[in-house]
């Protein structure tokens, strides 16, 4: 805890530092006079990079997919580097330039993805910037509520 931080001991505390930076709901296409229904949810967070590996990652997925219960298709981007993640300016001149994939390489990133039938996966970088591996991990699948 830092100075001058006044958590209450009961207050939830993350075991690492990490923010929401997209939080992106898609919708079924409406029909006239009925109410839009969600089906599709995107999530970018950006994490300190010494928080990065397989324990807080899955830490991390499991909060999420419980804080984020609905829709059940749930799509998550971590980041380790604001160099991987687009401004808004490149997001709307998406067209005509080619992304920042290239900075993948030198800073570590994972996915996670629920499916439509509850099954959870994601996977990470592990190793050296230059020479990550990919890693995949399966979780449980989530009860339905």
């Amino acid at each position: 805890m830092e100075p001058g931080d006044d958590l209450s001991e009961k207050e939830i505390e993350s075991p690492f530092r990490y923010v929401i930076i997209d939080d992106d709901v898609q919708f079924d296409v409406e029909e006239e006079g009925k109410e839009p229904v969600p089906v599709r949810h995107f999530v970018k967070v950006l994490i300190e990079e010494r928080a990065f590996n397989e324990a807080n990652l899955t830490y991390l997925f499991t909060y999420l997919s419980n804080y984020y219960a609905d829709p059940v298709y749930l799509g998550i981007e971590v980041h380790t580097s604001l160099m991987t993640l687009e401004t808004l300016e490149e997001g709307i001149a998406m067209s005509t330039h080619s992304g920042r994939d290239d900075f993948r390489q030198f800073y570590k990133t994972a996915g996670y993805n629920r499916f439509n039938d509850r099954s959870e996966i994601f996977c990470y970088d592990t190793g050296k910037p230059g020479k990550f591996v990919r890693k995949f991990v399966n979780l449980p699948k989530t009860k339905k509520k």
